[in-house]
């Protein structure tokens, strides 16, 4: 079974996969016709039988999937109702990077610094601590007494 958001996957850093990179997008407007399926028993917990059953191939489960909001597909069971696009629709659903314009990686920078508090940066090289209280007499925060404790004595 071919899924196309995994295929499609890249690769970036130290053979590690992008798993933000957009592979489906949802366009709410008119132009998208959408049918209805009811999930049958033999269908049960496997979106690759209905997506073959709807679409004569296993291509498209993904799209199921993702029109539905189904994030685990062994959670499809009897009776429910499964809504998909035309076949001649599906190609409208699929991501790429020149849909918007523009491509991802001018929206999502990696390289971003991010800017520094000057009190905080003295703060930390100070290594000042932070109490552990801000009553103005220090208590302990846990206090024994025998086979009794208490924990944060004084500050209420």
């Amino acid at each position: 079974m071919n899924i196309y958001d995994i295929d499609e996957l890249q690769r970036v850093n130290k053979g590690l996969y992008d798993l933000i990179m957009l592979t489906f997008q949802f366009h709410p407007d008119d132009s998208i016709v959408f049918k209805k399926h009811t999930v049958t028993r033999s269908q049960e917990m496997r979106m690759d039988l209905i997506c073959d059953y709807i679409y004569d191939n296993t291509s498209y489960c993904d799209i199921l999937c993702s029109v539905n909001n189904i994030d685990n597909p062994l959670n499809v069971k009897e009776g429910e109702v499964i809504i998909y696009p035309r076949n001649s629709d599906v190609k409208d659903l699929r991501y790429t990077e020149n849909d918007n314009g523009k491509d991802i990686s001018t929206v999502i920078n990696s390289e971003k610094k991010t800017k520094q508090d000057p009190q905080r940066k003295e703060y930390n090289e100070n290594k000042q601590s932070i109490p552990p209280t801000i009553l103005p007499q220090q208590t302990e925060p846990v206090n024994v007494r025998g086979t009794k404790f208490k924990i944060g004595e004084g500050l209420f």
